[in-house]
């Protein structure tokens, strides 16, 4: 079984369409949304970063950020979610938070 990895940030460049199992658009309207190509750049850093270390990875991608590095909480909580009922076995959250967040916490429990 190839492993999964989901990646919560602002997506992939169309380039790296063939490794993506699935990918969805988080945002405020409700709805899913099919991911954008990555317009910061830095979400498809991060899935280079990992295939260039298991090739064999399927990746599923959650966009959160869009234009900028500004995401709601519960949208990554929402994509976390997301991640786990589609199988990830591993995910990757590169990114900060201001303070700390309940919510975020309860979502990483419900996925442990």
């Amino acid at each position: 079984m190839r492993p999964r990895v989901g990646i919560i940030d602002s997506g992939v460049s169309e380039s790296l369409y063939s490794y993506v199992l699935e990918s969805r658009r988080f945002s405020e309207l409700p709805g899913d949304d099919p991911a954008q190509p990555d317009s910061l750049g830095h979400g498809d850093r991060l899935a280079r970063l990992i295939l260039a270390h298991c090739p064999e990875a399927e990746l599923l991608i959650a966009q959160v950020f869009h234009g900028d590095n500004r995401a709601p909480v519960a949208r990554i909580a929402a994509a976390l979610d997301w991640l786990v009922a589609r199988g990830a076995q591993i995910v990757n959250l590169s990114f900060g938070l201001a303070r700390p967040s309940q919510r975020l916490t309860e979502a990483c429990q419900r996925a442990a």
